[in-house]
């Protein structure tokens, strides 16, 4: 059941909170996500997937593709290697900050 943008969860533990619009939706708790996109910009999927994990982050402007995707309970790096893998990003990690750039740009800066 949904009340004020949190669903209300029917076993112990604390709800679930929902991000995005009706046919876009990243839920999350318990360090776990479920993401339902269908058609969606993937940098906007990846800056969700942060807010869920509370982490800094920054999504190249080459980034461009388009996911559809529906993935249930799952830990929140996973699901971002999942999506990584499959459209051929790469993660940069430089401090507390995480980049999400191209493969293309991952081999010009390590030129």
């Amino acid at each position: 059941m949904l009340q004020g943008g949190k669903e209300k969860s029917t076993e112990q533990g604390p709800p679930k909170q929902l991000i995005g619009s009706k046919d876009q939706v990243v839920s999350y708790g318990e360090g776990n996500l479920s993401l339902d996109f269908k058609e969606a910009d993937i940098g906007l999927v990846i800056q969700k997937i942060a807010e869920s994990a509370h982490q800094n982050l920054i999504v190249s402007d080459a980034v461009q593709e388009k996911i559809s995707l529906g993935l249930i309970d799952v830990p929140w790096q996973e699901a971002l290697e999942i999506i990584l893998r499959n459209n051929k990003l790469v993660i940069i990690r430089e401090g507390n900050v995480v980049q999400i750039v191209t493969q293309e740009e991952y081999n010009q800066k390590k030129k």
